[in-house]
């Protein structure tokens, strides 16, 4: 259900003396950030505030090469990235996704910007996946049309990064709405399912208006979370727009079978 998506990675140029383990970072204070990201917290971080209980995953050793290079840099957004690039690097996943998102959210202009960007949202990939940490999916979604918004409405945009952002927006969305279907239908509760099929039917419209094809499986799943939750009119009227020409669905299997199962169509069964 879940779908990682390869992000850019920059590699860091070595050399320098050892130097030991690095200390916790001091990240820019939320005075420093105002204005500059969603004011909500960034809920799958806030259990390590400082790092305690970062958990580790796979962990690896710190590079003190990368460390030693990254603090004799002058202040500001490249040094910045370089130490949390060294915390991404040893898979101390909070660390790195916290200084991540700060230079992220006020680096537009640089490109370490957008490194960070796509690297704060690989890490907190992995917090909510291997590390179970549900929310960081809440806080991907939260974020995602942020950094869409900064770095794909400019002229420097980068055309791959935007179609990642966009692809793992989708990605998330799907999955969220998988799993209100799923866990409302095994509480009984049809609120949780409607919920998911909502959601389900945004994906749909959202895919008609912009991306232009295979948008039948989001409307098929719609109607179906739509009857599960005992909602035949919202149910019919997503039958009702795959089955319009207009929309790009109506010669699909899918939208034939949606209005099969719904009676919208009943000789379109496939």
């Amino acid at each position: 259900m879940r779908r990682r998506v390869g992000l850019l990675a920059l590699v860091l140029a070595c050399g320098g003396p050892a130097a030991p383990a690095p200390a916790p970072l001091v990240l820019p204070s939320p005075s420093a950030t105002a204005g500059a990201a969603p004011s909500a917290p960034v809920a799958c971080l806030d259990p390590w505030s400082g790092g305690a209980g970062n958990p580790k995953l796979d962990p690896r050793p710190v590079d003190p090469v990368a460390l030693a290079d990254a603090q004799r840099m002058p202040a500001g957004p490249r040094r910045d990235y370089a130490l949390a690039r060294v915390h991404f690097e040893a898979h101390e996943w909070v660390e790195a996704a916290k200084a991540l998102r700060a230079i992220a959210m006020r680096n537009v202009d640089s490109d370490v910007g957008l490194y960070a960007a796509q690297l704060y949202l690989d890490a907190i990939d992995t917090l909510g996946g291997p590390a179970h940490r549900r929310a960081c999916f809440d806080d991907m979604e939260r974020d995602l049309p942020v950094l869409a918004e900064k770095y794909c409405t400019s002229a420097t945009r980068d055309e791959s990064a935007c179609r990642t952002f966009a692809r793992m927006s989708t990605d998330v969305s799907r999955m969220i709405a998988e799993e209100a279907v799923t866990l409302g239908r095994r509480d009984r509760d049809p609120a949780r399912i409607r919920a998911g099929a909502e959601r389900y039917e945004r994906l749909m419209k959202t895919c008609v208006t912009y991306v232009k094809r295979s948008c039948e499986d989001f409307g098929y799943d719609a109607g179906v979370a739509f009857g599960l939750a005992g909602d035949r009119a919202s149910a019919a009227r997503v039958a009702a727009f795959m089955l319009d020409p207009r929309n790009g669905m109506s010669k699909t299997v899918l939208a034939a079978r949606l209005g099969c199962v719904l009676g919208a169509d009943a000789g379109a069964c496939p």
